[in-house]
């Protein structure tokens, strides 16, 4: 900012506008937050759908947002996570299909409840290399 005409400081750091200017910038502050459309959804980050809510009301979100750099990053991310959690879901689909192929013809279900906690465990192994 310029020096203002009757002083050797900008408007921003006369001591004259000491209380102006720090009203000034506690209202830019505000101004720039984003308001949420809605209330969040109420997630339940356990459940496959749960997930599917709470990642459509965040890109609804940032789709509000003035476009921008960030927005882009962040819509592109949010895209990305969405794409795995539809590929898991078709993986864990496909995988639910051919164990209850696999018990359809001998009605055996104690092979069955072993092939589905081997799953699980392949699941959480996949979720915690993931995580790291």
């Amino acid at each position: 900012m310029p020096t203002l005409h009757d002083s050797d400081r900008c408007w921003s750091h006369d001591p004259r506008n000491r209380g102006k200017a720090r009203e000034a910038r506690r209202l830019g502050g505000r101004n720039r937050q984003a308001v949420p459309s809605a209330e969040p959804p109420p997630v339940n980050v356990e459940s496959p759908k749960g997930l599917q809510a709470l990642l459509r009301y965040s890109l609804e979100e940032v789709l509000r947002q003035p476009n921008s750099v960030q927005r882009a990053q962040t819509t592109g991310s949010l895209l990305r996570v969405g794409l795995e959690l539809f590929q898991q879901g078709e993986m864990m689909r496909e995988l639910e299909a051919r164990i209850q192929a696999l018990e359809a013809p001998t009605g055996d279900n104690d092979i069955a409840a072993k092939v589905r906690a081997a799953l699980f465990q392949m699941d959480e192994s996949m979720n915690s290399a993931a995580a790291e």
